[in-house]
C-alpha cells in the first residue's frame, strides 16, 4: 500500500510542478516543463568505454538549466586478457540509467550500469549530443 501511495504522490508532484508559473500576473510563462528527449554519448570509467544511445527519459528544465533521467541502452567495449596473453576488444550490450545535464545541445552524463555477472553497479562519466526532443 505504501508503494501505491508513494507512486501517487510522485505523480501528483510532477503534475503540480508542470503548472508552476512566475509571479507576474500578466505573463503566464511556465517556470518548469517536462520533456522527453534522446541523445548519443560516449562514457568511460577508465576501464570500460560505453557508446550510449540515450533512450527514453524525462527531463526537467528550470530557467536555462536542463536535467534528465534517461534509460541508456549501450554497447560496452573493454579489453579482456586471455590465457595466451592476447588482449582483444570485447563488446557487450548493457542497459543503464543516467543522470544528465544539458548545455544547449551538448550533454554531460553520468550513466550507471548493472552487471549481473558479479552483482555490481558500474558508474561512468561522459559527454554527448542531444538529437531528439519531443
Amino acid at each position: 500500500m505504501n508503494k501505491v501511495i508513494t507512486c501517487f504522490a510522485i505523480t501528483a508532484m510532477i503534475v503540480c510542478a508542470h503548472k508552476l508559473y512566475a509571479q507576474d500576473n500578466f505573463k503566464r510563462t511556465p517556470k518548469t516543463k517536462f520533456e522527453i528527449d534522446g541523445s548519443v554519448a560516449l562514457s568511460t570509467n577508465g576501464k570500460l568505454f560505453y557508446f550510449n544511445m540515450g533512450g527514453p527519459g524525462v527531463s526537467f528544465t528550470l530557467q536555462k538549466h536542463q536535467f534528465s533521467v534517461n534509460m541508456f541502452p549501450s554497447i560496452g567495449i573493454s579489453r579482456i586478457t586471455k590465457p595466451s596473453g592476447d588482449r582483444p576488444l570485447h563488446a557487450v550490450t548493457a542497459v543503464g540509467i543516467a543522470l544528465q545535464y544539458y548545455h544547449n545541445r551538448f550533454v554531460f552524463t553520468m550513466p550507471f550500469y548493472y552487471r549481473a555477472s558479479n552483482n555490481t553497479w558500474v558508474g561512468t562519466i561522459g559527454v554527448g549530443y542531444k538529437i531528439l526532443k519531443i
